[in-house]
């Protein structure tokens, strides 16, 4: 097939459209290398300076696009004498629509950094955990749909047919992976609830761990033993959850159990001595102050409940005190000739 060209031999080197885009290039290579020294220089304005590099990184893209937009417009009268002209005007609104989607997408990077300084100003680490898939997700419609812009550019019937069949696609998919949409889902309404954020301990429907990571799929936890247990996010969701290190306080209870012989002096001096034991504890509140009572009288002997409370919810320190207290209380009952029948552990 014989392709007619465009004799261009009379002008200046300087006046052909290759110099030119050319120009525009390395004009945009040394905008880019400028601005990327100005962003590293604003580390106290991450937007800012997101900002400042992403329009540098695209500027040796966007003129160059530019600059072969125009030129191929200053010179349409003459490629409509070229048999390729249609072809050459579609490459440069390709290159248009490129140009502009490379920009969208530099920008993403900018509202990654705005959601960073966001969750950096929020307690909540679970926010830390969204900034990098906001990211993600933004890049990937971007790429989505400058894909099927440049497909429009180039036919539009072959476009609309690409979203169509991503129609159905979308659809079988959804059939196909219904597990994978429920555990996005559930990862959703974990961000949304925050029922619990990273390193904290959860006790989840009989799995007791430590948060250590939250995926779009799974979770992450790290058993007391050392396991570690990836859970769905769309099973974990639908558990019921108890946050361990939200707890402001530990709660914990006895029950003494007194011998059958002992008798109503030795029972009120059995309580005078608990009581002086847990008045003041390490770790005590006004707001929960200790509460022993004589809960109950049988044949098997006198019964001593006691109820107390440790602050703040740091449970080898309270450990350790309830060693010291029953180990005060086994001490002065021995001393007073109160005998024990039982002493349950701590609960």
């Amino acid at each position: 097939m014989q392709v007619a060209l465009i004799d261009l031999s009379f002008l200046p080197a300087w006046t052909h459209p290759p110099f030119w885009i050319l120009l525009a290039f390395v004009l945009g290579w040394i905008l880019r290398k400028i601005l990327n020294w100005v962003s590293l220089r604003m580390p106290n304005h991450p937007v800012g300076g997101a900002l400042i590099a992403a329009i540098g990184i695209t500027m040796p893209i966007a003129l160059a696009a530019g600059a072969f937009w125009f030129v191929v417009g200053d010179a349409h009268a003459a490629l409509e004498k070229a048999t390729w002209a249609s072809q050459f005007d579609t490459a440069r609104r390709i290159f248009r629509v490129y140009a502009v989607f490379y920009f969208a997408f530099q920008l993403t990077k900018v509202a990654q950094a705005y959601f960073q300084v966001i969750a950096d100003r929020s307690e909540n680490k679970l926010d830390d955990v969204l900034v990098p898939i906001s990211g993600t997700v933004l890049r990937a419609i971007v790429v989505v749909y400058g894909f099927i812009q440049c497909i429009s550019v180039i036919n539009s019937t072959a476009a609309q047919n690409i979203l169509a069949g991503v129609g159905v696609g979308g659809l079988a998919f959804g059939f196909a992976a219904q597990d994978t949409i429920k555990n996005f889902f559930g990862f959703v309404m974990l961000m949304v609830d925050k029922p619990f954020e990273l390193g904290d301990t959860i006790d989840a429907a009989g799995l007791t761990g430590v948060v250590e990571a939250i995926g779009l799929r799974s979770t992450r936890v790290r058993t007391p033993d050392g396991q570690l247990v990836t859970v769905p996010n769309g099973e974990l969701a639908n558990r019921s959850l108890t946050n361990v290190t939200e707890r402001p306080y530990i709660r914990t209870q006895h029950l003494l159990e007194l011998s059958a012989d002992t008798d109503t002096k030795h029972t009120e001096e059995a309580l005078v001595i608990v009581r002086q034991i847990f008045a003041g504890h390490r770790g005590a509140q006004p707001a929960h102050p200790p509460r022993i009572h004589l809960e109950r009288l049988s044949s098997a002997g006198p019964t001593i409940r006691i109820f107390w409370w440790y602050y703040p919810a740091a449970a080898w320190d309270c450990a350790t005190e309830n060693e010291r207290l029953l180990t005060e209380i086994r001490r002065k009952f021995e001393a007073a000739k109160i005998t024990l029948t039982s002493l349950p552990p701590v609960r």
